[in-house]
């Protein structure tokens, strides 16, 4: 059962590795100008479609509870993604990453709320060592955080962010991976489209496909595809606590990406956070009272 975990938290950072990826494609997206709507409508449309083939059966056993609580998931990704594109009008890139990761700090303490669960001490100490190093992977040297919307908004994110990890880890102890996550996406896909159709969403021109081709389907693949169903399917065997502390490496993963393809240099301050969120999470696997 041990390695089993071990093995499930493994696939954790698989998924947040993908994360971790997803900043360098949203980056090559975000310079097409797409708009946002007509961007989730179809990166969820090639998901489903590239799914359907093997998660599709699963949704002949979709019954009324777990179609509301998709629904539900699916809505809430929808409100995260549109809140992020709000959020960064009102702050800098470095405040609003660091704001949304705030989630580590919270998840603890709603496990303990919802669920009822003993958090281990050292939970919140690797939480610490985790908000430690997000804050010098994503902050700026001299930047510090003020009281303005879009601190606030991304602050309301980092709970938003929690109720998915919390929400997930409800959800698959009772259905299959291939409804919790076949199910939220059709319902992005379809409030995306909707919006789309409304806002003029879809107004791409050939250049602007050509362009976002490559970025879209790496994100497909890998940044929704690969990471959610790895996500889902794990984080049944992972309590929410740790699994949020494993995924505060998204922050590590996309700043190594970003040095080693040559986006920015490597600093200090990125060491030492690296090293810091590394730290909080070897923490939560050592069995200190063990001796060997």
């Amino acid at each position: 059962m041990k390695k089993s975990k071990h093995f499930m938290e493994f696939l954790l950072l698989i998924a947040t590795f993908c994360w971790g990826m997803t900043y360098l494609w949203c980056d090559d997206i975000a310079q097409v100008n797409m708009p946002i709507s007509g961007y989730n409508a179809i990166r969820y449309g090639l998901t489903i479609l590239i799914a359907f083939p093997f998660l599709g059966k699963s949704l002949k056993s979709v019954d009324r509870i777990s179609l509301i609580e998709c629904v539900a998931m699916g809505t809430l990704y929808y409100a995260i993604s549109y809140l992020q594109v709000v959020a960064i009008k009102y702050t800098t890139p470095s405040c609003m990453a660091f704001l949304f990761a705030a989630y580590v700090v919270i998840v603890p303490f709603a496990t303990r709320i919802f669920f009822k669960t003993k958090i281990n001490k050292k939970i919140y100490i690797s939480v610490v060592f985790a908000l430690a190093g997000i804050y010098l992977l994503n902050m700026t040297p001299g930047e510090t955080l003020t009281i303005n919307l879009g601190n606030g908004l991304s602050v309301l994110g980092a709970f938003m962010l929690c109720a998915q990890i919390l929400f997930l880890s409800h959800m698959v102890s009772h259905m299959s991976v291939g409804v919790a996550n076949m199910v939220p996406w059709i319902t992005v896909l379809v409030e995306s489209s909707i919006h789309a159709l409304l806002t003029g969403g879809f107004n791409i021109d050939v250049p602007m496909l050509l362009a976002m081709a490559k970025p879209v389907l790496l994100m497909v693949i890998f940044g929704t595809l690969v990471s959610s169903v790895v996500q889902a399917y794990a984080q049944k065997y992972v309590e929410p606590s740790k699994a949020a502390i494993i995924y505060s490496m998204e922050s590590v993963f996309a700043c190594a990406m970003s040095i080693g393809l040559g986006y920015e240099p490597m600093t200090k301050m990125v060491l030492i956070g690296g090293a810091l969120v590394l730290v909080a999470i070897l923490n939560v696997e050592i069995d200190w009272e063990k001796k060997r």
